[in-house]
């Protein structure tokens, strides 16, 4: 596979402003369905910088199904925040998520795989994942996608764009 054309600096801060950005979606997410509760709990933990109590309290909600505890639980895993790192378990905290439309899911497992975070590095997956969530309407997505874009040949754009369609509409899986 062929490496990223960009500078490390400007792929870190990229990435530093997309995570960001799904912070602050997530939070406004949260309030605006959970006022108070165990998730919302976590996300103030996880806000003040307390990631284990934000892992204590996403991790039962996780487990019963929650999309937005997996996604949180899954990027404590993905950066080993408050948790011992698992990339695997992260992963597949995210793509429960992911299923459940949750995008800031998705542009995490985008990352994971642009990154080659506990996967094999690959630009078509990323691309992918990014373009989901840029169709779910998260529009901050379409910077990650493009920067993954300049990674790829016109053809495997093509192949990735296929493959986030068939992911819509459920003709494929990537467990």
């Amino acid at each position: 596979m062929q490496g990223i054309r960009r500078t490390p600096a400007l792929i870190a801060c990229t990435l530093l402003a997309i995570v960001l950005a799904c912070l602050v979606f997530a939070t406004a997410r949260a309030e605006e369905r959970v006022p108070a509760g165990r998730f919302y709990n976590g996300l103030v933990a996880y806000n003040m910088g307390d990631f284990a109590k934000a892992a204590e309290l996403w991790h039962p909600l996780a487990l019963a199904g929650d999309g937005n505890a997996q996604c949180g639980l899954g990027l404590l895993y993905l950066l080993g925040s408050g948790v011992r790192r698992d990339n695997a378990l992260a992963r597949r905290l995210l793509l429960q998520a992911a299923r459940q439309g949750i995008v800031q899911a998705q542009m995490y497992l985008s990352l994971i795989y642009l990154r080659g975070e506990g996967v094999r590095q690959d630009f078509r997956i990323a691309y992918m994942w990014s373009d989901i969530a840029l169709a779910a309407g998260y529009g901050e997505a379409v910077d990650l996608r493009d920067l993954i874009a300049e990674n790829l040949t016109p053809n495997e754009v093509r192949e990735a764009t296929k493959l986030a369609a068939d992911w819509r509409s459920h003709r494929v899986d990537l467990d």
